[in-house]
Protein backbone atom coordinates (compact mmCIF):
# COMPACT_ATOMS: atom_id res chain seq x y z
CA UNK A 1 0.00 0.00 0.00
CA UNK A 2 2.79 2.20 0.67
CA UNK A 3 4.15 1.91 -2.46
CA UNK A 4 1.11 2.45 -4.24
CA UNK A 5 0.79 6.24 -2.25
CA UNK A 6 4.22 7.18 -3.23
CA UNK A 7 3.60 6.16 -7.19
CA UNK A 8 0.34 8.04 -7.17
CA UNK A 9 2.36 10.99 -5.23
CA UNK A 10 4.95 11.23 -7.79
CA UNK A 11 2.83 10.99 -10.48
CA UNK A 12 0.13 13.54 -9.33
CA UNK A 13 3.49 16.14 -9.39
CA UNK A 14 5.45 15.37 -12.07
CA UNK A 15 2.00 15.73 -13.95
CA UNK A 16 0.90 18.59 -12.08
CA UNK A 17 2.81 21.56 -13.70
CA UNK A 18 1.12 24.24 -11.09
CA UNK A 19 3.05 23.16 -8.17
CA UNK A 20 6.30 24.28 -9.96
CA UNK A 21 7.17 27.78 -9.47
CA UNK A 22 9.85 29.74 -11.42
CA UNK A 23 11.15 33.56 -11.27
CA UNK A 24 8.13 34.03 -13.95
CA UNK A 25 5.11 32.14 -12.18
CA UNK A 26 3.26 32.87 -8.89
CA UNK A 27 0.29 30.99 -7.71
CA UNK A 28 -1.77 33.45 -5.41
CA UNK A 29 -4.05 32.55 -3.26
CA UNK A 30 -5.41 33.81 -0.23
CA UNK A 31 -6.93 37.46 -1.08
CA UNK A 32 -10.38 38.73 -1.57
CA UNK A 33 -12.39 41.15 -3.58
CA UNK A 34 -12.50 44.56 -2.84
CA UNK A 35 -16.57 44.32 -1.93
CA UNK A 36 -15.76 41.47 0.82
CA UNK A 37 -13.05 43.20 2.17
CA UNK A 38 -15.05 46.25 2.26
CA UNK A 39 -18.24 44.50 3.90
CA UNK A 40 -15.67 42.88 6.38
CA UNK A 41 -14.14 46.04 7.57
CA UNK A 42 -17.70 48.13 7.58
CA UNK A 43 -18.73 45.60 10.15
CA UNK A 44 -15.14 45.96 12.49
CA UNK A 45 -11.65 46.78 11.99
CA UNK A 46 -11.25 43.95 13.78
CA UNK A 47 -13.39 41.31 11.58
CA UNK A 48 -11.63 38.55 10.89
CA UNK A 49 -11.66 39.38 6.93
CA UNK A 50 -10.57 42.71 7.38
CA UNK A 51 -7.57 41.51 9.58
CA UNK A 52 -6.22 38.31 7.25
CA UNK A 53 -6.54 40.87 4.14
CA UNK A 54 -4.06 43.14 6.04
CA UNK A 55 -1.47 40.97 6.92
CA UNK A 56 -2.30 39.00 3.69
CA UNK A 57 -0.60 42.11 2.01
CA UNK A 58 2.14 42.82 4.60
CA UNK A 59 3.11 39.69 3.52
CA UNK A 60 2.99 40.07 0.24
CA UNK A 61 4.60 43.47 -0.23
CA UNK A 62 7.50 41.97 2.41
CA UNK A 63 8.01 39.08 0.09
CA UNK A 64 8.15 41.40 -3.39
CA UNK A 65 10.60 43.60 -1.20
CA UNK A 66 13.00 40.86 -0.30
CA UNK A 67 12.96 39.05 -3.73
CA UNK A 68 13.80 42.10 -5.58
CA UNK A 69 16.14 43.03 -2.84
CA UNK A 70 14.76 46.57 -2.07
CA UNK A 71 15.63 48.50 0.94
CA UNK A 72 11.81 50.23 2.45
CA UNK A 73 11.36 51.22 5.83
CA UNK A 74 10.27 48.94 8.35
CA UNK A 75 7.93 51.75 9.36
CA UNK A 76 6.14 51.79 5.83
CA UNK A 77 4.62 48.41 6.82
CA UNK A 78 2.55 49.09 10.05
CA UNK A 79 -0.74 47.41 9.87
CA UNK A 80 -2.67 50.09 10.35
CA UNK A 81 -1.27 52.45 7.68
CA UNK A 82 -1.57 49.09 5.21
CA UNK A 83 -5.26 48.58 6.26
CA UNK A 84 -6.40 52.15 5.74
CA UNK A 85 -4.62 52.15 2.39
CA UNK A 86 -6.13 48.60 1.24
CA UNK A 87 -9.68 50.70 2.47
CA UNK A 88 -9.00 53.55 0.28
CA UNK A 89 -7.71 51.71 -2.77
CA UNK A 90 -11.01 49.43 -2.42
CA UNK A 91 -13.38 52.68 -2.11
CA UNK A 92 -11.63 54.00 -5.02
CA UNK A 93 -11.86 50.30 -7.34
CA UNK A 94 -14.75 48.51 -6.07
CA UNK A 95 -14.57 45.84 -8.49
CA UNK A 96 -10.31 45.24 -7.79
CA UNK A 97 -9.35 42.68 -5.55
CA UNK A 98 -6.62 43.11 -2.33
CA UNK A 99 -3.97 42.15 -4.44
CA UNK A 100 -4.30 44.80 -6.98
CA UNK A 101 -4.16 46.82 -3.64
CA UNK A 102 -1.29 45.08 -2.38
CA UNK A 103 0.46 45.92 -6.31
CA UNK A 104 -0.86 49.65 -5.66
CA UNK A 105 0.28 50.29 -2.10
CA UNK A 106 3.72 48.03 -3.13
CA UNK A 107 4.11 50.59 -6.16
CA UNK A 108 4.08 53.66 -3.64
CA UNK A 109 6.43 52.38 -1.29
CA UNK A 110 9.01 51.94 -4.01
Amino acid sequence: MKKLHAIFFILFFSLNSSFVLSSETTNLSGYLGCGIFLSACDRSKLDIDCQAQTKWVQGYISGITYRQDLSIPKSSFRSESIKYAMINYCRQNPFKDTHDSAENIFTQLK
